[in-house]
């Protein structure tokens, strides 16, 4: 009886960490896509189609700043799902 709820513990603590890697990727990427808007390009938005080729990209701009924020799905385990989200900002120097 103990051992299918260790399993369980551990299927979801490894989900856990894998979700966890995930978040900091899309966070790497949401600083590039940030940083090569406020550039005057899109390429780094290559970067968040690497992390996650579901993710979605909303661009804003506040005051002289060229924002990011991306959006992608994740699963904690096979039943559980996440939507991770990242948001990045940087000086918006294509003006």
């Amino acid at each position: 009886m103990v051992l299918p709820a260790v399993v369980i513990v551990l299927a979801v603590a490894l989900g856990a960490m894998q979700v966890a890697g995930e978040q900091s990727r899309l966070q790497s990427a949401a600083s590039d896509a940030a940083r090569s808007l406020g550039r005057g390009d899109t390429s780094g938005f290559e970067a968040v189609r690497l992390v996650s080729a579901r993710a979605s990209i909303v661009e804003s701009q506040h005051d002289d700043l060229a924002c990011v924020t991306v959006t992608a799905p994740a699963n904690l385990s096979a039943f559980i799902r996440v939507t991770l989200s990242a948001n990045a900002c940087a000086l918006d120097d294509g003006r």
